[in-house]
């Protein structure tokens, strides 16, 4: 479904980074590298932790519209991290 950007960028900032406006830059910046060199690897995953319904998957599905199969998306930590 589309989304308005301001409607998008409003939902990061306020409730993915809690209205932190360095988080939100950061985020911002993180995704336009993305976007802006794609040949090159990040060497950073962003985590989006919070209670469910607060709109992570959103994001997700954002990022997975942007970048395909390259977003990796799971609610389970060994998934990630394996069973350490």
């Amino acid at each position: 479904a589309y989304h308005e950007p301001t409607v998008i960028l409003d939902h990061l900032r306020v409730v993915i980074c809690s209205n932190n406006a360095a988080y939100y830059e950061y985020l911002l910046n993180w995704w336009a590298w993305l976007v802006q060199f794609p040949q090159h690897k990040s060497e950073v995953a962003v985590v989006l932790l919070g209670k469910k319904g607060t709109g992570k998957s959103s994001v997700g599905k954002i990022a997975h519209g942007l970048f395909g199969n390259h977003v990796f998306e799971t609610s389970q930590k060994h998934h990630l991290f394996g069973k350490f």
